[in-house]
C-alpha cells in the first residue's frame, strides 16, 4: 500500500474513533447531583473533590413486582458510599445490605455523560418477600461547582 492511502487510511481510522473518546464524560470536581427516577424518586449523589469517586449516592424507590401473597409497593431508600468512577465515567455496584423489612440485594449502573449530567439504571431484590424492583432508570443535573 503507498505510503499516501496509509496515511488516508489512519487519518480516516481517527476521524471514526473520535466521537467514541468524545463520550467519555467525567463527573464534575466536588458537585452534587440531583434527579429523579423512574418511578418519580429522588435521587442524588455527590462527587469526591478529586473527581475519582462517588463519595454518596442516595436512591429512592419501590417494589414493582412480588411473588403471590406477598406485600407489593414497598418504598424504600438505599444509599451507598464510595464507588470508583472509571475512566470512562462509569461505576457500578452489586450487593446485598439489610434493609428494616428484608434482606435486599441491589445492582446500580451510572455513567457521567455529559458536563454536569449522569444516568444510570437500578435494579433490586428483596429476600424473604421476593419482591423485585426492575428496570428502574435514573438521570441527574449537578447542582453547584466546586470552588
Amino acid at each position: 500500500m503507498p505510503r499516501r492511502s496509509l496515511l488516508a487510511a489512519l487519518a480516516a481510522l481517527l476521524l471514526l474513533a473520535a466521537p467514541l473518546v468524545a463520550q467519555a464524560a467525567t463527573p464534575r470536581k466536588g458537585a452534587a447531583y440531583t434527579g429523579k427516577t423512574s418511578q418519580d424518586g429522588a435521587f442524588s449523589l455527590r462527587v469526591a473533590k478529586d473527581g475519582k469517586t462517588v463519595t454518596r449516592l442516595r436512591i429512592a424507590w419501590v417494589t414493582n413486582s412480588c411473588a403471590s401473597g406477598a406485600e407489593q409497593n414497598i418504598q424504600e431508600v438505599t444509599e451507598v458510599t464510595n464507588l470508583k468512577v472509571n475512566d470512562q465515567g462509569a461505576f457500578r455496584l452489586t450487593g446485598t445490605y439489610p434493609s428494616d423489612f428484608d434482606t435486599v440485594t441491589i445492582t446500580l449502573r451510572g455513567r457521567f455523560t455529559s458536563d454536569g449530567r449522569v444516568r444510570g439504571s437500578f435494579d433490586a431484590r428483596t429476600e424473604q418477600r421476593s419482591c423485585l424492583a426492575k428496570d428502574i432508570t435514573w438521570k441527574a443535573r449537578a447542582r453547584s461547582r466546586a470552588s
